[in-house]
Order: structure tokens, then sequence, then C-alpha cells
């Protein structure tokens, strides 16, 4: 029985990525071809492909739970700002960025620059207004200083790709950076899985025998200002708040 299971299981998670790429083709063709000509502006636009984003990634979550696929748990969400803030999250699995589009209101997150130059899905990346990951650090900065200025809420996983050893994080700067140049604060999201699944390097296939349960708990709100020294150079600020953020996800998660 247990085998049985486990064989409809990986056919589901075969079934589920194949949906997966046929709605973020149809909403890509519907963006370019629907949205993105109406007649309304620029804002409304976005505003309108951003729910559209957020409604697909709850139905891609909610269709791979009734499946069978995996539980969830969403820890902490109920009084979530509604924008103007750096969310921090740690990155363990495939499905991280899924989860907090679903959950995460008025969100702007980093996407592979590939996605940008694709024609099937350029329009729509740009109207979501989302930044491509091939931009440097000063343009980064820049655009994300924009995206907190608009009340928006940036969606950043500082290790920059998904966690290599579980429990062990190594952020990059650019959160810490860009949150001293903003001056806002950060929330930061503890990202966990157990058993471990879709972790880098394991193939979408290779399903646990026991369901596994995805947990995004959101912890406490982080002051830049607390943890750094104003007096030094900003370099130095940004390394103490990267180790500071850190320490917050140095335990056994994922």
């Amino acid at each position: 029985m247990l085998l049985l299971t486990h064989a409809w299981r990986i056919l589901a998670a075969g079934f589920s990525f194949f949906l997966f790429g046929v709605g973020s083709l149809l909403i890509s063709f519907f963006m370019s071809f629907v949205l993105y000509p109406a007649p309304l502006d620029k804002e409304r636009k976005r505003y309108y492909a951003r729910i559209i984003v957020q409604f697909a990634s709850r139905f891609f979550v909610f269709v791979m739970q009734s499946l069978g696929l995996f539980k969830h748990q969403f820890i902490g969400f109920d009084d979530f700002p509604d924008g103007g803030q750096i969310i921090v999250a740690n990155h363990p699995t495939l499905l991280d960025a899924v989860f907090l589009l679903a959950v995460v209101p008025n969100p702007c997150c980093i996407v592979k620059a590939a996605l940008v130059r694709n024609v099937f899905t350029s329009r729509m990346i740009r109207m979501l207004d989302f930044i491509s990951n091939d931009i440097d650090t000063i343009a980064m900065i820049k655009k994300g200083q924009q995206v907190i200025a608009e009340q928006r809420n940036f969606i950043i996983f500082p290790e920059g790709t998904r966690t290599v050893m579980i429990g062990q994080v190594n952020f990059k700067r650019g959160a810490a950076n860009l949150a001293l140049k903003a001056n806002c604060t950060i929330i930061p999201i503890k990202a966990s899985c157990d058993p471990i699944a879709l972790r880098k390097g394991q193939s979408w296939y290779d399903i646990p025998k026991v369901i596994s349960t995805f947990e995004y708990q959101v912890m406490e709100t982080v002051l830049p200002a607390q943890w750094v020294d104003s007096s030094q150079p900003s370099s130095l600020q940004a390394r103490a708040l990267t180790r500071h953020l850190e320490s917050l996800f140095q335990s056994d998660i994922g």
C-alpha cells in the first residue's frame, strides 16, 4: 500500500509541474494579449497582474496539497503588512517562491534573467515589475528603494539560490544594503520542509515516502538600526546586519 501511494505521488508531482508550466504559459499569453493592450493605466495593469499571479500561486498550492503531495502551514501571516517591507527568507526548496507569492501582499521579487528575455514570459515579468537577477548590486538597490517607496513588499532570498547545506545559510549582503539605504524594516520568514523535498540537486520525482510538511513562519521584525553602528562605514554596517540575519536562520531549518 505504501509503495502504491508513493507511486501515485510521483505521478501527481509530474502532473503538477506540467500544470504549472501550462498555467504559466496561459497566464503569460493572457497578460500579453488581453491585459497589456487593455485601456488601463500602467499601475492598474500591474495591480491586476499581481492579483492574477497570487491567485494562480494559491491555486497551484491547493492542487498539490489536494493531490496528497504535501501539507503546509503558514504561521504568523494574519496581520502581515500590505507593503513597504523587505521580506528575507531562507530557501530550502523549489516551491518557496510559489508559497510566498501566494500569501505576501503586493509582492515584488527577483527572477531569473532567462525569464525576462524569454519571448513567452518577458511581457508578464515587465507587467509584474519583477527584477532580473542579472542587474548589478547598485541597480538592484536603486530598484529596491523604488519598490519600498511604492509600498510593495520585496521578497529576497539572500542566499541567491536554494540552500545547499540544510541548517546552514550563507547570505549575500544585498538585502542588508537595501534595508539600510531604504531605511525600512525587515521581516524574516523561516522556511522549512520535513522530510526535505525539492531541495537543490534533487529531482522532482525524488519524492519522500512520507508526505512532507512545508512550513513558513513569520519571525520578529528586524529594525536595522538596532544591529549596526551608524558611525561605521556602510559596508561594515551591511556586514553586521547580514551576520545578524544569518544568526536568525542558523538552526535546524529545512
